[in-house]
């Protein structure tokens, strides 16, 4: 994507129409009560864990930002990657922990309205005056109505060599917040060399069963058929016949 373009989704990102800026627990209050407002978390998610008696433990920064009421993606994220702090306070802040920052920064920013946004107004140009690459990718109009990304869900990320990146999030999806810590995560340790970030993740795994999916009475030496007349003939007293064939447990 054309850089100008890109700035243009930074600036809409930035400014969300009043409907997506309510705080969820406000939205039920008169208009002029309601909470409106951005939010945003910090997280230090672990690139390089600690080798005792060689490195220490190593974490980048990332910056959320949502409007109101998409307060819960914020949520999803932090039962996940934890929580960092009030990125305000100094003790929270990763340019003083020159021994623990791998010198790495990440911005998201979730902006679902930017799937309402033309090619035209974000600066693309029409087909006849688009460079090859441009035409390959995309990345022009013919249509003065045409949305961008034909007005579907999309994310974007400008990145840099010194490990700034910024990523913006054109959907309200939980999981798309999530694998883009992840991706960060791999971005920063690509840079920071000698670690490498497993996409997959990992799991604890335990055996458990559910008997009430493949247990059978037939297989224990009796042959069983039960009806519907036999239910109902065992449990009317327990529940509310239907007519059109099905009872409710009383």
């Amino acid at each position: 994507m054309p850089v100008l373009a890109f700035a243009h989704l930074l600036k809409a990102a930035l400014n969300p129409s009043t409907e997506l800026l309510p705080l969820p627990y406000t939205a039920s209050l008169p208009e002029a009560g309601q909470a409106r407002t951005f939010v945003s978390q910090l997280l230090r998610p672990i690139v390089c864990p600690e080798v005792p008696g060689v490195l220490q433990q190593q974490t980048m920064e990332i910056r959320f930002f949502a409007p109101g009421v998409l307060v819960s993606n914020l949520d999803f994220v932090e039962s996940i990657f934890g929580n960092a702090g009030d990125p305000f306070l100094p003790e929270n802040d990763a340019r003083l922990d020159a021994g623990g920052w791998t010198g790495h920064t990440g911005c998201v920013i979730l902006a679902p309205h930017l799937t309402t946004l033309k090619k035209k107004d974000l600066g693309l140009p029409l087909r006849s005056g688009a460079s090859p690459r441009q035409i390959r990718d995309g990345m022009f109009w013919e249509k003065e109505d045409e949305l961008y990304n034909d007005g579907s869900a999309f994310k974007i990320a400008c990145r840099d060599a010194s490990g700034v990146c910024v990523t913006l999030i054109a959907d309200s999806y939980y999981g798309y917040c999530k694998k883009e810590v992840k991706i960060q995560i791999s971005y920063a340790a690509n840079l920071f060399g000698q670690c490498e970030e497993e996409h997959s993740g990992g799991a604890l795994a335990f055996p458990s069963f559910d008997p009430g999916e493949d247990f059978a009475l037939s297989h224990f030496g009796r042959e069983v058929d039960h009806t519907w007349e036999e239910t109902v003939r065992l449990q009317q007293d327990r529940m509310t016949l239907h007519p059109d064939g099905y009872g409710v447990d009383k």
